[in-house]
């Protein structure tokens, strides 16, 4: 199989959205700290290795809060969250990486942390504007998530969003 990876593409309205992100208020960092709850009810409502809640930033991609992995930035280039804020009223879900063209040749699966499933509620405010997403992933592959798991996704995205500013 070749090993291919797709970034993702920007929105079509990125300056406006760059906006939203920075008036919701969510990238300051004592955030992350009152977020981590929902990121941990997510890992372990979904059973994954991994969530994080993520804010997509022009190039990069910032994990606010964690569990199951570390905090910090990456590449927007090579996130799986960055696809997943394209299609904001779905939950993205990959059920096996290493077969999707988007992500088989990408870092996070082919290293550390070894992504093969993941799960992304974006994190959608009243615009219309995806500022990242609330998302799980696991180094082992599934078939999917099921009706209940989606919606509790859903509905932590939702209480994420509770703590955003209104732009």
């Amino acid at each position: 199989m070749l090993m291919t990876h797709i970034a993702p593409a920007y929105t079509a309205d990125e300056d406006a959205r760059e906006t939203a992100v920075i008036a919701s208020g969510l990238l300051y960092p004592e955030i992350g700290l009152r977020l981590h709850d929902i990121v941990a009810r997510a890992r372990a409502s979904l059973h994954t290795g991994m969530a994080a809640l993520t804010i997509i930033t022009g190039d990069d991609q910032v994990l606010i809060a964690a569990d199951g992995i570390g905090t910090g930035t990456t590449k927007r280039s090579t996130s799986f969250c960055g696809h997943s804020i394209l299609n904001p009223h779905h939950v993205m879900i990959v059920p096996d990486a290493q077969l999707d063209r988007r992500f088989a040749g990408n870092p996070n699966v082919t290293d550390d942390p070894h992504i093969r499933f993941y799960a992304g509620a974006p994190l959608v405010l009243a615009s219309g504007h995806a500022l990242g997403t609330l998302c799980v992933f696991d180094p082992e592959p599934r078939t999917g998530i099921s009706l209940r798991e989606m919606e509790e996704l859903r509905q932590l995205a939702a209480k994420v969003m509770a703590f955003a500013k209104r732009s």
